[in-house]
């Protein structure tokens, strides 16, 4: 699996770089409402949070915020790499018995808010939790990047919506 981390953390981060930050015309306080309401109607649970720092902290159980068709989709386009990454390491016979699940794993969802004087960056970040059984099996630590970009895709849509709803009807 160290193989399967190594190249999805590459991909991730080069995702993150991307599509990880976004910056609004809002204040810190607006948008840290609104990212507590889209992370919930996401389905996540908010473990920590303070406005000050400008820091939540989200989890949920995997594959959530993704849905299970959206992680049915996922699984057609990643598990085939896994298998080939697993493959180039332990060889094809075992690779191919290599299945990407969704269960065992918690999704950590990290928030960050920097207002700036003409504006306000937000900045989020995914990674896994292994919560399964203590087998001494290796475990994947870095999210499919495919998950990675729907969840990011998702989150972001959930996150403006709510900023905008907001806006207009809290003026």
């Amino acid at each position: 699996m160290d193989r399967v981390n190594d190249a999805w953390r590459v991909d991730n981060e080069r995702i993150l770089k991307t599509s990880g930050t976004r910056t609004y015309k809002a204040s810190k306080r607006e948008g840290f409402r609104a990212m507590l309401i889209a992370l919930t109607d996401m389905g996540m649970i908010v473990l920590n949070q303070n406005l000050d720092v400008g820091y939540i902290l989200a989890k949920s159980p995997s594959p959530t915020p993704l849905t299970r068709a959206e992680w049915a989709a996922v699984k057609e386009i990643e598990e085939p790499r896994l298998r080939q990454l697993v493959g180039e390491e332990i060889g094809d016979f075992y690779a191919q018995r290599a299945v990407l699940e969704a269960g065992s794993y918690e999704v950590l969802v990290n928030a960050f808010f920097v207002e700036r004087p003409s504006d306000l960056e937000v900045s989020i970040k995914v990674q896994l939790e292994y919560v399964g059984p203590r087998a001494e099996l290796a475990r994947r630590h870095q999210p499919p990047p495919t998950a990675l970009k729907y969840a990011l895709h998702k989150g972001w849509d959930h996150f403006e919506r709510t900023l905008f709803i907001q806006r207009e009807t809290l003026q």
